[in-house]
């Protein structure tokens, strides 16, 4: 009688490398950073006089970080450091930080988005940002979402500022720009929050985007300023 044979199921392993889970839309401060630079957080989207796009905007030493960057670099989400960062837009215009004592305004730049599709433009926690912008006042309350520290509350305690920012080992003097101090635990913001959008508690109305932090203390950029320099408006 012959024998039967069996049937064998061979299984053909084929290497194809790391998986990436990619989420997209991303939501407001998210975590960001210019090809070659640190993480930051992604503070708002604007839009131009006579131009369709959307652009990031952030602290310029997230997206321009000194001696490194030119109009044109890729931003990429996550951050660089991490494994699966992608572009997400390009650089296209900054506010040269100034070093040895010279005083700066603010600390801002701005990326043409790829797809609009790939942003969401709403804070986690807080959701939508007006477009109107607020000045503001001493001891208002305030708060932010950023890629480092999430959703935190503060009080401006000051709004005419003066400090100093160490940035890739040059120093460079901030002067006029609005100071907030952490309520509760933990510090208002740390790194990875650098270019957060900072809100009135209240209405949502923006007031700035976050320069850096030292202990229970964060430094923040007034916003009109800034929308003034690249002749922008915050896109809701």
């Amino acid at each position: 009688m012959p024998k039967r044979l069996s049937k064998l199921s061979l299984a053909i392993l084929i290497p194809i490398g790391g998986l990436r889970l990619q989420a997209r839309p991303v939501a407001l401060a998210a975590s960001i950073s210019h090809v070659s630079g640190k993480a930051g957080s992604l503070g708002c989207i604007v839009s131009r006089s006579a131009d369709e796009a959307w652009f990031i905007l952030s602290a310029s030493h997230v997206l321009s970080p000194n001696g490194v960057a030119t109009p044109g670099d890729q931003i990429v989400e996550p951050a660089a450091p991490d494994g699966s960062a992608t572009p997400i837009a390009t650089l296209t215009d900054f506010e040269p930080l100034k070093p040895d004592g010279v005083p700066n305004r603010f600390d801002a730049a701005i990326a043409r988005v790829n797809r609009k599709a790939d942003i969401e433009p709403v804070l986690p926690v807080i959701g939508q940002v007006r477009s109107a912008v607020m000045e503001p006042v001493l001891f208002q309350s305030v708060r932010k979402y950023g890629a480092g520290t999430g959703h935190t509350l503060g009080v401006v305690t000051d709004v005419a500022a003066e400090t100093t920012f160490t940035f890739d080992g040059e120093e460079y003097l901030f002067q006029n720009v609005v100071q907030i101090t952490g309520c509760g635990e933990g510090d208002f913001s740390v790194g990875g929050d650098s270019g957060a959008l900072v809100v009135d508690a209240l209405s949502s109305s923006p007031i700035g985007l976050i320069i850096g932090g030292a202990g229970p203390r964060t430094f923040v950029s007034p916003l009109r300023p800034i929308l003034d320099r690249f002749d922008a408006q915050i896109v809701t």
